[in-house]
């Protein structure tokens, strides 16, 4: 059993936590989580696997996605309330909500109709855009209870959006008052933790919120750390340090399921890990002129497939998660329902098919610069570095490049091919086919760091913008088919999340990245 400590969760060494909701704030437990890394939150843009985790204490959405008693499982892809408590499709533009009373904001003020509808209207999204808010174009106050929504076409996703971060709802006032960069650094939404101390880097430490309309929240206080290396966090687990780590691998966590009173949690996360190619010029333009007369050699389709057949995915997978990371034919998941293409094959191992595709390109070792954040993704390291003996083993040029942080790979131009991930943020093929490599304001386009095709964006407009089944899911297929030509990323796999936990509390892991500490997710066993 652990040690008592400042920070822990037991008040001695014989006796396990029994905590009921009529307990006293004072004797509520505190909760300690060690995470990997930790970067800059923000309430409409915190969709780093990192950021995720500790927005969602502080914010309170729109809409919610019921993570607990969804059809199938824990995957979300059911709409409930949250601070909008009932709405209704008027047309096929026009949305109204009714919006929750008796919402109080961290610093005391009532929450009210013009506050939820500040949180989704043009005014916020001009102070900072979010493509996820690209749909909506007018949001109206009817009434004390109601807000009408009317959006630029038909959108097939519009609750999903607002269950998204696009809809944790923020103070007018203050956002208006501070602008996004100075309500970035100490949000304040109406969720069941306040954001009370942080420093950059290190930790973030949120109180309870006991006026939270949802009720008491069970913990005092919970401290985020930043805790890079893995065997620190496991050593901190299990020393009583922490109680909850991230991001554990898993040929490590037999390091904590050995252990009487803490055991591993896992799910597949709502994410996808890839090399993203440079199929753009960069925002210097350096991929168009690599300053001897020849474009990077990423920017050819053919070189892109080359590097795809050229690496067995499904060894990587199996050897580096234990069979337990899916390789997929494309960005299409069962989550998407009808829209999934469950028969679709995906790109296979075929070194000899890479060299003759090279050949038809025209490849002439020309240098492919490949960049990694080092330690950040679990297993991404290994993954690259066997990689890059699969490509030179078919004739590749590849240089890795580690970098310490994300800054390092600014502007993009310099690097071919970089590893990241993206979020599923919706059960929708939406996410992140469209909105990640091809709609107008994603990221990648505005850096300039991907070139979509004229097919591309023509079945991506019809899947964003008709309320069709069918259409869609004919807009869809044609999409993948285009992927699979173009090439964007290098999908490695669908990540499987580790968590370390003491055995005593109950507590579930979501499909996605966030982590929800709210009554109706936490309970504690006594032993």
């Amino acid at each position: 059993m652990r040690k008592s400590r400042t920070v822990g969760l037991l008040a001695g060494t014989a006796i396990a936590l029994s905590f009921v909701s009529s307990v006293l704030a004072d004797d509520r437990p505190e909760l300690t989580i060690a995470m990997a890394a930790m970067q800059r939150l923000h309430p409409a843009v915190a969709e780093s696997n990192f950021d995720s985790r500790v927005i969602k204490s502080v914010m309170d959405g729109l809409l919610n996605r019921d993570w607990l008693n969804g059809p199938n499982g824990n995957d979300g892809t059911e709409i409930v309330a949250g601070i909008f408590t009932a709405w209704e499709q008027i047309d096929d533009l026009t949305w109204e909500f009714k919006v929750r009373q008796g919402v109080k904001f961290h610093h005391g003020r009532d929450m009210t109709a013009e506050d939820a509808a500040f949180t989704i209207s043009q005014e916020r999204f001009e102070i900072r855009p979010h493509n996820l808010a690209s749909s909506l174009e007018k949001v109206e106050v009817i009434d004390a209870e109601t807000i009408r929504v009317t959006t630029k076409y038909p959108d097939p996703v519009l609750l999903h959006r607002l269950a998204h971060v696009i809809g944790h709802v923020v103070p007018a006032d203050l956002y208006r008052e501070r602008g996004y960069e100075g309500f970035g650094a100490a949000p304040v939404g109406t969720g069941p933790y306040y954001w009370a101390e942080s420093v950059a880097d290190d930790y973030i430490v949120l109180k309870a919120f006991d006026d939270y309309w949802g009720g008491k929240p069970p913990f005092k206080q919970i401290t985020f750390r930043s805790v890079p290396e893995t065997s620190a966090r496991i050593a901190g687990l299990i020393t009583g340090e922490y109680d909850i780590i991230t991001s554990i691998p898993p040929d490590q966590a037999e390091l904590i399921d050995r252990e009487d009173d803490y055991e591993t949690r896992s799910i597949e996360v709502e994410n996808m890990h890839h090399l993203t190619f440079m199929t753009g010029c960069g925002e210097e333009g350096v991929g168009c002129d690599r300053g001897d007369g020849r474009e990077a050699a990423v920017r050819n389709p053919l070189v892109r497939k080359a590097m795809i057949m050229a690496v067995d995915r499904q060894k990587i997978a199996d050897r580096l998660w234990n069979g337990l990371a899916k390789v997929p034919a494309g960005p299409t998941w069962e989550m998407y329902g009808d829209l999934h293409d469950a028969d679709r094959a995906p790109i296979g191992y075929d070194p000899e098919g890479a060299k003759a595709l090279l050949k038809e390109a025209g490849y002439e070792d020309q240098e492919i610069v490949i960049a990694v954040t080092a330690g950040y993704y679990v297993n991404g390291d290994r993954a690259v570095q066997v990689m890059m003996e699969m490509w030179k083993a078919v004739g590749l040029n590849v240089r890795l490049q580690f970098v310490e942080n994300w800054g390092q790979q600014r502007p993009y131009g310099w690097q071919d091919v970089w590893i990241n991930s993206s979020n599923i943020r919706i059960p929708d093929p939406l996410s992140p086919w469209w909105w990640r490599f091809a709609e107008p304001s994603a990221s990648y386009l505005a850096r300039n760091v991907q070139e979509p095709t004229e097919e591309y964006l023509r079945v991506g407009a019809i899947l964003e913008q008709t309320l069709d089944s069918e259409a869609r899911i004919t807009a869809f297929h044609e999409g993948l088919d285009e992927w699979q030509e173009q090439n964007p990323a290098l999908i490695m796999y669908r990540p499987i999340e580790i968590y370390g936990v003491r055995e005593d509390l109950k507590w579930t892991p979501y499909s996605f990245y966030w982590m929800d500490f709210r009554d109706y997710n936490v309970s504690f066993e006594e032993k």
